[in-house]
């Protein structure tokens, strides 16, 4: 009965997810005129960010995706025009939204100077240039790159990962090798433009990356500096990652502090899973039934920076990597059953600790 009901629940969630294409076309209210390089953005109704795309130079947009059946939002904006929202009820099958109306902005509009388009295409990358408006609405890197919604980039600000079709992505800061918690100290203001390269080629080294991101950062500032610091954490169990960024500049040189900590202390812990060995004439199915065990552990980033630049003349970097990582408890307890008959007892103990430095320089002419 048990697995009876398992298989009926697991059919239940494999049907709940579909899927689907999600397209349509944005045109001037007024002029009935296709926009290129709209903003289209799928939100939950809760306003959650799900996923979304830009328009091409015929104005059409295409979202797709694996989603639930649930209601939706469809966000379009462009700048200098009113945001539009649609509302998709019970999203279940593909859907053509047809055209789509925005209007101008007359407030946001005023006295505009195009000196040219926010989108740039060039033989080996895609230059985007964040509007006043996304700008605006984040805060940090991630917040940006999720209001840009470049196509077919995956943003989990959560989980601090940036991906493209499940591949990683690799990211730099004006051309310099930056890590995930480096690019997550930016702040939104600060980001000029966004370099995207979608087949990086050797040239970034031979690593299986699907795209390569630069970001672009201003620092022509004679002095000044910054303080940035995020923090999630759960105030009933041990869940924190929490970074603090100290910037300062002085003439071309900027002095840079950044300190990252991920950590994890759960009291119960345990996994169940089951599989099946399909030799040919002796199938095993094997189970596996977790026992509570202790987890523990502290991942933590440090790192002292200084660069030296001179617009496209040179780049001068030398960054400072500190990590440690100690893992107190990394214990698992199994219980193991082969065809429902044979059981074995499997327990695993595991802690340690780690340092890793790493002086890293780079100059570019």
């Amino acid at each position: 009965m048990k697995a009876i009901l398992s298989l009926l629940l697991l059919i239940i969630v494999s049907i709940s997810v579909s899927a689907i294409d999600i397209k349509g076309r944005i045109v001037d209210l007024r002029t009935k005129q296709p926009i290129e390089f709209a903003t289209t953005v799928l939100l939950k109704v809760d306003s959650t960010y799900i996923t979304g795309s830009q328009t091409d130079t015929t104005g059409l947009f295409l979202i797709a995706g694996q989603f639930q059946k649930q209601d939706y939002i469809l966000k379009a904006s462009y700048m200098g025009y009113r945001t539009t929202f649609i509302k998709i009820n019970n999203l279940t099958t593909h859907i053509d939204l047809g055209d789509i109306e925005i209007q101008e902005d007359a407030k946001t509009l005023g006295e505009v100077i195009v000196t040219g388009n926010r989108i740039i295409n060039k033989i080996d990358r895609q230059i985007l240039m964040p509007d006043s408006m996304q700008v605006k609405t984040s805060v940090s890197a991630f917040d940006l790159l999720s209001n840009m919604a470049i196509p077919r980039l995956n943003i989990d600000a959560v989980n601090r990962t940036i991906k493209i079709s499940n591949q990683e992505v690799q990211l730099r800061i004006n051309g310099v090798r930056a890590s995930v918690q480096e690019v997550a100290a930016l702040r939104s203001q600060d980001i000029l433009r966004v370099e995207f390269f979608e087949d990086p080629g050797v040239r970034f080294g031979n690593e299986n990356v699907g795209a390569v991101l630069n970001l672009i950062v201003d620092r022509q500032k004679n002095y000044g500096g910054y303080v940035f610091a995020d923090g999630r954490n759960s105030p009933y169990v041990g869940f924190g990652n929490d970074n603090l960024t100290f910037k300062t500049n002085y003439k071309a040189s900027e002095f840079g502090l950044n300190y990252f900590i991920n950590y994890r202390s759960y009291d119960k812990r345990w996994s169940d899973q089951t599989e099946t060995l399909n030799f040919p004439n002796n199938p095993i199915t094997r189970e596996q039934k977790g026992i509570y065990a202790p987890m523990d552990y502290q991942y933590q980033y440090l790192n002292l920076s200084y660069n030296l630049t001179s617009p496209d003349k040179y780049v001068f970097n030398v960054l400072f990597k500190n990590q440690f990582y100690n893992y107190k408890n990394q214990n698992a307890q199994n219980i193991l059953y082969s065809n429902s008959l044979n059981k074995t007892l499997s327990s695993s103990r595991n802690k340690g600790n780690e340092y890793t430095p790493v002086l890293d320089i780079y100059f570019k002419r």
